[in-house]
Parts: C-alpha cells; sequence; structure tokens
C-alpha cells in the first residue's frame, strides 16, 4: 500500500519489486544505509555546509530524537546533517524529501572536490563498511570517478507528482500516474 511499508513487511527484495511495479522500470542495484553509518559517512565527509531555511525544532519522544537547527548556512555534521534530514514540519513528508534532495545534492558537491582526496581513505572505508548494496565495487567507483562530470551538467531531482491524502488516518502520496508515466 506504500512503498516505505514494502521495506518493513518484505527488506530490500519487496522493495525492490514494489518500486519497479510502481515505476514500470527494472531497478539495477539497490543501496542501503542505516541512520548510525549515515551519520558516520557525513563525518568522514568533514561535514556538509548547507543553507537550514528556517528554525527547526521538534522532539520525538516516541524515537527518542532531538531536533534543534537555527536557520542560515553552516556546517552540518553527522549528528545535525541527521537532524536535517529527518526533520518533519507542517509540509510532511514532502517537505522532507525535498530537503533530503538538497542534502544529496550538497554531499554530492562536497565529495567532488580537490579537498575530497585527501579524506578518501577514511570516506572509502566508511563507506564500504556503512552500505549494503548489490551493486559492484568497480561499477561504484566507476560512477564516483564520473561524479564531478554530472554535476557541471546540472544534477536533477524530480518527485513524483501527486496529492496527499489521509485513508484511515495514515498519511498516502498518492501520485498521478499519467504524468508518472511520463516522466518515466
Amino acid at each position: 500500500d506504500k512503498v516505505n511499508h514494502a521495506y518493513l513487511v518484505g527488506k530490500v527484495e519487496l522493495t525492490r519489486q514494489t518500486t519497479e511495479n510502481f515505476l514500470g522500470i527494472p531497478m539495477d542495484y539497490y543501496a542501503k544505509i542505516n541512520l548510525d553509518s549515515f551519520g558516520r559517512i557525513v563525518d568522514a565527509i568533514g561535514g556538509v555546509t548547507i543553507d537550514v531555511e528556517k528554525r527547526m525544532q521538534y522532539e520525538d519522544s516516541w524515537d527518542h530524537y532531538v531536533i534543534d537547527l537555527k536557520p542560515g548556512v553552516q556546517r552540518l555534521d553527522g549528528r545535525t546533517a541527521l537532524q536535517y534530514v529527518r526533520y518533519r514540519d507542517e509540509d510532511g513528508d514532502i517537505g522532507r524529501v525535498a530537503r533530503q534532495q538538497k542534502f544529496i545534492k550538497a554531499v554530492l558537491a562536497e565529495i567532488s572536490t580537490p579537498a575530497i582526496i585527501l579524506k578518501a581513505p577514511s570516506l572509502i572505508r566508511e563507506v564500504f563498511a556503512s552500505i549494503d548494496t548489490d551493486m559492484p565495487v568497480a561499477l561504484m567507483l566507476g560512477i564516483a570517478r564520473k561524479l564531478k562530470d554530472g554535476l557541471s551538467g546540472g544534477l536533477k531531482t524530480q518527485m513524483v507528482e501527486g496529492l496527499p491524502y489521509y485513508i484511515n488516518d495514515i498519511s498516502y502520496w498518492v501520485p498521478d500516474i499519467m504524468k508518472l508515466r511520463r516522466v518515466v
């Protein structure tokens, strides 16, 4: 019923099947990272500079985490980067996905700079220790080498168009299937 529920029920394989059925295209590979590893990778990069667009303050007593970020351009370490990408506001998942896309672009910009060469050994070690993927190592390294070229061409992200709905008190993003098919 929801793509993110597929992982809870059937882990990587059901998530892959669900995504392939939804988009109508095969997934060649997957990459999975847990939240603890996320912070360690950001720290191995040396942090990520991002413009925090507004005050982000939230305490989740259920999951036991606190988000407390002030607006403005700042260098986020692993802990604060995790706060940034997890923050949920009145825009719900849609706002969070937009922030996550913004963050990924900022990470890619960081790792495409010449300064990353000095950090490469520890970063590579952390990435390989933190990621679960079926992508061959040689392919990952090839993609990493081409990253700078891809960024200079303008990395584009797109969200599936649709509308938010609550069904039985559960939040859903209901896609516009016709627009999705044209994009895919």
